[in-house]
C-alpha cells in the first residue's frame, strides 16, 4: 500500500457475531486474519477496506470490517479493486443441479456430497482499470 501513515484517518469499524457461535470468554485461544477488500480512489483520497474474521478452535467467531482513508490526491487508479463475497444458498435439489452443471464449478470433496441446504461461500475479486476517477480502462475477473 503505498501512503503516507501519518496522513491515515480511520473511517468506521464494523463488527458482527457469526451466527451461532457462543460469544468469547476468559482463557480462549483465537487467531486472527484479515484481508483488504477493496482500494479505491476518491476525491478526498485513497478509501481501503479491510475485512477479518477471529476464530476460536478453527471456527469463525466474530468478523470485523474496518474502513481507512488517506488524504491526498491519488491518480493511481491501476492499483484500485473490489472483492465481494457471495453466499449462495442451494435451497433444493434443483439448484444443486444447476451448480454442478456449471462447467467452472468442481465440487471435490466426495465425503461430504453436495446436498440442499447447503451454503457456499463464492469470494469474487473484480478489479478495474481506470484511466480515470471515472472512466474504466477494463475490467478483468478474476
Amino acid at each position: 500500500m503505498d501512503g503516507d501513515l501519518l496522513k491515515l484517518i480511520h473511517l468506521s469499524n464494523g463488527f458482527r457475531m457469526i451466527e451461532g457461535a457462543r460469544p468469547f470468554q476468559v482463557g480462549d485461544v483465537c487467531k486472527a486474519e484479515a484481508r483488504i477488500v477493496s482500494v479505491t480512489n476518491t476525491n478526498e483520497g485513497k478509501v481501503v477496506k479491510v475485512k477479518g474474521q477471529v476464530h476460536r478452535e478453527g471456527k469463525a467467531v466474530i468478523e470485523v470490517v474496518s474502513a481507512f482513508l488517506y488524504r491526498g490526491r491519488f491518480v493511481d487508479y491501476y492499483n484500485t479493486f473490489e472483492t465481494t463475497d457471495y453466499m449462495v444458498d442451494l435451497s433444493d435439489d434443483a439448484a444443486v443441479g444447476v451448480l454442478q452443471s456449471k462447467d467452472w464449478f468442481e465440487w471435490d470433496n466426495e465425503a461430504k456430497p453436495l446436498l440442499a441446504s447447503t451454503s457456499l461461500n463464492f469470494r469474487i475479486q473484480w478489479e478495474f482499470l481506470f484511466m480515470t476517477s471515472s472512466n474504466a480502462s477494463s475490467r478483468l475477473d478474476l
